[in-house]
């Protein structure tokens, strides 16, 4: 369960200059830029006794809940809320904490210009909305709670294959979609102008007045596609209309594929940060503490139950309203993936890493602008937090790897994609490498441009399969085949052509982490799967197999052909939706 009506930031207030479609059911909202909503004036802060923190309806927040002590209080009028309790991570930092949830970004920004709160609580893609309105009091980002890792889904119609496919895409207004939607047309070079965005206010149902992106696939014949919720997505895809489902509807993009494009963030006011430096590292340092506090709860929640149960119990009040949702308040964990220490350094600190801080916000810039929902791409600064002294106490902190491919699960599943002939099904990207005869060497200066794309995709996409395929060209093979060689020599050269294409697919891959770890770039190697194909998958059009085999149709008609059967490709293959899971692989270093 990811990112409920709850959780979206959701306003009523709508975007300006978009074209409305025909009548529907579902009601589309006009809309203006943020700038022209939020308007309140900036108030100075003064003190906090009890710091006032807000959150939204989001898994990764029930970390916060933890740091605090899980207690909620009801009032008689108002929303819950929970304070410091004594002995809580917060209270051991020193720090009285009172946590709300707050999900209009239109009250969260009103709040923190009359600094009720110094504190902001949404998406990447949230904030880079808020630009022009945050121009007028500056802010610092200074932590990232979690990545979304398959909470948020592009479902589209039977008809839509692909994104440049799409004419008509509905979302919700200034919600977490919007700087997905854009990521995902600059991969597939698509212009974003080429598609219709129709914007509705809320992004899943919370009651029958709710207009949400799920609604507006099934009413609006004419919308091809529409950004959701996993539960959502998980309705218009089952076969019973009378549950919700469209006919024919899929989907063509999740962020368990995409698993770096939507962030979720806290940024506090630069004054507040600049006169209270220690009360921040310390807020920063509990939230740490709290992200691996929670992380052990899950894993030994079957011998913790009881402080499992309060936990889920005060998540699902403060989160979804009801305290007897416990099992959603849990499933909402499984859906993203915790930013913690390294994380954190990461995203803030390494000026290598392509989905950095700087450089995701400033492609979100990017795209708000050419929606004209601001005037001009903001830039955000960080906190100057002391990373060292945050480490204390942190086992993240340790020199610990993680990765998200299980390689014998990888090869099984590529292995039944042979079989079936699908090995490129679902491609993103193609780069063919040539190979001299029997060379497997590769020089990097000579594929930047292509390196530095197979860097970006693989930071973004991580759940994007690199396949690399070396090749050898068939003349040989055929020559003996049809000149009466024997079958030992047949087997022979068939032996040779696979040694020798498997070593240009490990060349190549070689090269691609040297060139990415040059830049500062550590990629994962399990997220490559090498294939020596042999002479078995030419390049030769109308190239025909027969009982298993290659045959003369597959010949070089030319010196200039066969030389371009000598290659390497490389592929980016989405192969999310067949992988049950992606197994964490911890290497102690």
């Amino acid at each position: 369960m990811n990112r409920t009506s709850v959780l979206a930031l959701a306003c009523a207030v709508g975007l300006s200059g978009l074209l409305h479609a025909p009548a529907f059911a579902v009601e589309y909202t006009t809309a203006r830029p943020l700038s022209q909503v939020v308007t309140a004036p900036v108030k100075a802060c003064g003190t906090f006794p009890q710091l006032l923190m807000p959150g939204i309806a989001w898994g990764a927040d029930e970390a916060t809940i933890l740091a605090n002590g899980a207690v909620v209080t009801v009032p008689p009028t108002g929303k819950p809320f929970v304070v410091t309790q004594p002995g809580s991570i917060f209270a051991q930092e020193g720090l009285s904490v009172k946590f709300y949830r707050e999900d209009s970004v239109i009250r969260q920004l009103e709040d923190l210009l009359a600094c009720r709160t110094p504190f902001l609580r949404m998406t990447d893609g949230m904030l880079a909305q808020a630009g022009d309105v945050l121009s007028r009091i500056p802010v610092v980002a200074i932590y990232k709670l979690s990545d979304s890792v398959g909470g948020d889904v592009l479902v589209v119609r039977d008809r839509i294959n692909e994104l440049k496919d799409i004419k008509k895409v509905a979302m919700q207004v200034y919600g977490p979609h919007v700087a997905y939607f854009a990521t995902l047309m600059k991969t597939a070079k698509v212009d974003l102008g080429s598609v219709q965005i129709v914007w509705v206010k809320d992004i899943t149902e919370g009651d029958t007045s709710s207009q949400y992106p799920a609604k507006a696939l099934r009413e609006d014949p004419t919308v091809d596609a529409a950004f959701v919720i996993s539960p959502d997505a998980a309705a218009l895809m089952s076969d019973k209309t009378e549950s919700g489902g469209v006919k024919g509807a899929h989907d063509l993009f999740s962020t368990k594929l995409c698993d770096t494009c939507i962030a979720d963030l806290y940024v506090v006011r630069k004054d507040w940060a600049d006169a209270n430096p220690q009360t921040l590292q310390k807020v920063v340092h509990g939230l740490l503490r709290a992200n691996e506090a929670t992380q052990k709860l899950f894993a030994e929640k079957a011998t913790r139950k009881d402080e499992f149960e309060k936990l889920m119990k005060a998540s699902a009040k403060m989160l979804l309203d009801d305290v007897s949702l416990t099992g959603p308040a849990a499933d909402m964990w499984g859906d993203l993936r915790m930013a913690g220490f390294r994380g954190n350094m990461q995203f803030f600190t390494d000026d290598a890493w392509p989905r950095n801080f700087n450089r995701v916000m400033q492609g979100a810039g990017e795209a708000m602008t050419a929606l004209k929902l601001i005037s001009k791409p903001a830039t955000f600064a960080t906190a100057a937090l002391d990373y060292a002294a945050l480490s204390t106490g942190l086992s993240d902190a340790a020199g610990v790897d993680v990765s998200r491919w299980n390689k014998v699960a990888v090869e099984a599943l590529m292995r039944d994609r042979k079989q079936k002939g699908t090995e490129n099904d679902g491609e993103k990207f193609y780069l063919a490498v040539p190979f001299k005869r029997e060379e497997a060497k590769v020089d990097a200066s000579l594929y930047v441009k292509e390196f530095d794309e197979v860097i970006d995709l693989a930071a973004t996409y991580g759940g994007l399969l690199i396949t690399i395929t070396g090749h050898v060209d068939p003349q040989s093979y055929l020559k003996a085949k049809y000149g009466n060689g024997t079958p030992k020599q047949l087997s022979d050269i068939r032996q040779i052509a696979n040694t020798i294409s498997g070593k240009r697919a490990f060349a190549l891959r070689d090269a691609l982490l040297k060139y990415a770890e040059s830049k500062g770039v550590p990629l994962d190697p399990n997220q490559f799967e090498i294939i020596g194909a042999g002479f078995m998958k030419s390049s030769k059009p109308g190239c025909k197999i027969e009982n298993g085999d290659i045959t003369v149709s597959c010949a070089a008609s030319s010196a200039l052909e066969m030389q371009s059967m000598r290659r390497a490709e490389i592929r980016a293959v989405n192969v999310t939706a067949e992988m049950e899971q992606f197994e964490a692989i911890v290497v102690k270093q």
